[in-house]
């Protein structure tokens, strides 16, 4: 094999690992934006029912002050009732307090009502708290786990870097700029390797004279499609079939 094509292929499986970290680390900001929305909401829901209770405290005031007019009406009018001297200004009393004490129990009901919604609306409240309560606690959390997995994958990509720069000392600056240009240029991927004929970057068919240049690994060989680096990888060992003279060997082995 070509002397560095073997640190290519090791270049390649490392900037392939540090994009995938690097991909995680810009999705963390995305889960701690859904966690804040969620509190949000949850802050917005206990506003809104906060808003009810005291638009409820309010109309409940107003009726109660209401009350007090009518109230303070029928009895003027029963006071009146004495007082009149005619059967004309009697009927008209009797009609007065008539709508009086209507009035009466039409803001008694209303109170009544109001003071039910405010029953079920406390009870609302102290729901919407709780469920406020509950997504505080699971963004504390999320927030903790995405910093932990930040420190996490910063390490790991420092390490990768380390390991990176090793491996580039060791090859000619030549084969270092040729990566780096094809890891700039191509997505990320500057190696792919070659299966079933085809480049397995751009799926385009390789030459078989191509195909043999690579898999002797005397020269760097470039797809002539999408000019990544090109290798053979070399044939999967099939696993061994449970009873096997190989498997039992294995375990044997291993024992």
């Amino acid at each position: 094999m070509h002397p560095s094509l073997e640190h290519l292929i090791r270049l390649q499986q490392l900037e392939t690992e540090a994009g995938e970290r690097k991909r995680r680390l810009a999705d963390l900001p995305a889960r701690l934006t859904e966690a804040d929305a969620a509190v949000a909401a949850a802050k917005a829901a206990r506003e809104a029912t906060a808003a009810q209770v005291t638009e409820n405290t309010a109309a409940r005031r107003a009726a109660d002050k209401e009350l007090g007019v009518v109230q303070a009406r029928l009895t003027k009018y029963k006071d009146q009732l004495m007082e009149v001297k005619t059967n004309k200004e009697y009927t008209t009393m009797q009609h007065e307090i008539a709508t009086a004490e209507e009035g009466v129990r039409t803001f008694e009901d209303q109170i009544l009502t109001l003071m039910m919604q405010a029953d079920e609306l406390t009870a609302a409240v102290k729901a919407a708290e709780a469920a406020l309560a509950v997504e505080e606690r699971k963004a504390a959390a999320v927030r903790t786990e995405v910093e932990a997995e930040r420190g996490r994958l910063d390490t790991e990509l420092a390490g990768l870097t380390t390991t990176r720069a090793a491996i580039e000392k060791q090859m000619s600056p030549e084969y270092v700029r040729l990566f780096n240009d094809g890891v700039a240029t191509r997505r990320g991927v500057a190696v792919s390797a070659i299966r079933d004929g085809h480049c397995q970057a751009c799926q385009v068919t390789v030459r078989p004279q191509q195909i043999m240049q690579a898999r002797k690994g005397d020269e760097i060989v470039l797809c002539e499609s999408c000019k990544r680096i090109l290798y053979v990888p070399p044939p999967a060992v099939p696993a061994a079939a449970p009873g096997s003279p190989e498997a039992v060997a294995g375990e044997g082995g291993r024992a």
